[in-house]
Parts: C-alpha cells; sequence; structure tokens
C-alpha cells in the first residue's frame, strides 16, 4: 500500500542523508537499526493504537548528486504514521530534500 508523500529525492550523498535520518530518529526517540548499508528500520517506542510503530527508510542512488528516499511504514497505525511523518520527519529532514513525490 502506497502511503502519499514517504518519498523525496536528495542532492546529499547517501552518507549524509542516513546521518540526517538517525538524527531525526533519535530525535524522536525511536530505535534505529541499519539493515542494509542503505536501509534502515525506526522503531518507535510508543504504544499505539495498533501496536508501535515501525518504519522503513531505504536510499537509492539513481545517479551521482541524486539520491530517492523512500519510507515505508511496517507495522502500527496508518494515521499515527502520517501524523508523525507530516509533524515531525518531514520538518527534520528539510534541508537535505530536493523534492517531494506528489507535490
Amino acid at each position: 500500500e502506497e502511503e502519499s508523500g514517504s518519498v523525496f529525492t536528495s542532492k546529499c550523498s547517501i552518507l549524509e542523508i542516513v546521518t540526517k535520518i538517525e538524527t531525526a530518529a533519535k530525535s524522536l526517540r525511536f530505535k534505529v537499526k541499519k539493515m542494509k548499508e542503505f536501509k534502515l528500520r525506526l522503531q518507535g517506542n510508543v504504544e499505539g493504537r495498533k501496536g508501535k510503530l515501525a518504519v522503513t527508510a531505504e536510499i537509492y542512488e539513481v545517479a551521482p548528486e541524486l539520491a530517492v528516499v523512500e519510507f515505508s511504514k511496517c507495522s502500527g497505525d496508518t494515521l499515527e504514521y502520517v501524523k508523525l511523518f507530516e509533524d515531525e520527519v518531514r520538518p527534520a529532514l528539510k534541508d537535505i530534500v530536493w523534492s517531494w513525490q506528489g507535490e
């Protein structure tokens, strides 16, 4: 299921993007686990309506100087995910975002 507004492009290096996502996640008190070099799992610590929220962030280098970052919800409530995304994640990442898909 595609969540709207959870894909963005960035002109930053993959390392910068990973660091920025990790920093944002920690400030939201999410645990960060590297699944692969370019894939992170962010695990919330608050029990929501459908358990704890878990999100993956995957980074694809599509060209030199251009990466695509895709967030997807693995578990938890969709409305909580959307709210977290709009209120917290997007503002926290604004300096590395070139454009959000669908805007």
